[in-house]
């Protein structure tokens, strides 16, 4: 992907999530099973993202050494990110909630892309991270549920972020030997090994055939297609080209997009304090991608 598209790509990226936790919400009611939820999309993402990167040239040959690489961040993304958002997003019943406790992954990927890869940032660059911070308050602030089912949510929404900086460390290093397009293939397709057993082991008899529903297979269809292999091949892309922490802050964007959709089909009321924590977390981002200026003295 050119250098140009990156930034554009990346925002749709963001807009693509979203819009997922609204996706997922829909399903969610609908008494699917989680895990034969997740498993389906996996798979479907995987093998429409093979189809595609076989056909157009783009799928690369993974060396053997770098297969161990591939499962660790299957594992972190989407296995233990999916497990985090989905159960996250099931006990919070909160699109808007959920997408302001993954806003926080910039700054856990910024600890570990300085510890793992010794990256160094400028002041202005740390404070636009931690300046995220106060946005995502603010909107938290506005849930309201502080039941005991409320906080394992909360639990679960962290165990998220946790797979996500697992995803973003490990993206980091195969990113600089393979595209966008193989990583991606092989994340979903490995990523639903994970997944079958459990989906197996929990789909506690629910017929299949209801996925071709139109109710349920419209978001099913838009999870696989555009927030799977859409956005993650634009999230990988964009990882490769300005690196793990500059990329995963505008994640802090997605509670924004999340608050409006959930407004837009009026599962939550978009308050004030929200608006003024999303633009909060707006100047936050733009400060993270500002690049320090060398001021050369002539005699």
């Amino acid at each position: 992907m050119k250098k140009s598209y990156i930034y554009p790509a990346l925002l749709l990226a963001i807009v693509l999530w979203g819009f997922s936790f609204i996706w997922t919400q829909k399903l969610l009611i609908s008494d699917i099973p989680v895990f034969t939820l997740i498993a389906i999309r996996m798979i479907l993402s995987g093998t429409l993202l093979f189809i595609f990167s076989k056909l157009t040239g783009k799928l690369e040959k993974v060396r053997k050494e770098d297969w161990k690489w591939m499962a660790l961040l299957a594992f972190s993304e989407p296995f233990v990110y999916f497990i985090g958002e989905t159960f996250g997003l099931k006990s919070t019943e909160s699109p808007t909630l959920c997408a302001l406790i993954v806003a926080t992954i910039p700054v856990f990927v910024m600890f570990s892309e300085t510890i793992f890869y010794k990256a160094k940032f400028a002041k202005r660059n740390i404070f636009g991270v931690f300046l995220t911070i106060p946005g995502i308050f603010l909107m938290v602030m506005q849930s309201g549920d502080f039941s005991t089912k409320y906080w394992w949510g909360i639990a679960f929404l962290f165990l998220a972020v946790c797979g996500s900086v697992g995803y973003s460390t490990f993206a980091r290093k195969l990113g600089d030997k393979y595209n966008a397009y193989t990583i991606s293939t092989y994340q979903f397709l490995i990523g639903f090994l994970f997944f079958a057993p459990f989906s197996l082991a929990t789909n506690d008899g629910y017929d299949l055939k209801n996925f071709l529903n139109p109710e349920i297979l419209r978001p099913l269809v838009a999870l696989a297609v555009l927030c799977s292999c859409v956005a993650f091949v634009c999230y990988m892309a964009s990882i490769k080209e300005i690196g793990m922490t500059k990329t995963s802050v505008f994640t802090a964007l997605i509670p924004a997009v999340s608050a409006v959709g959930s407004w837009m089909y009026g599962y939550e009321q978009l308050t004030f304090i929200q608006i003024v924590g999303v633009a909060v977390v707006v100047c936050g981002v733009i400060i993270t991608q500002m690049k320090k200026t060398n001021k050369i003295k002539s005699k």
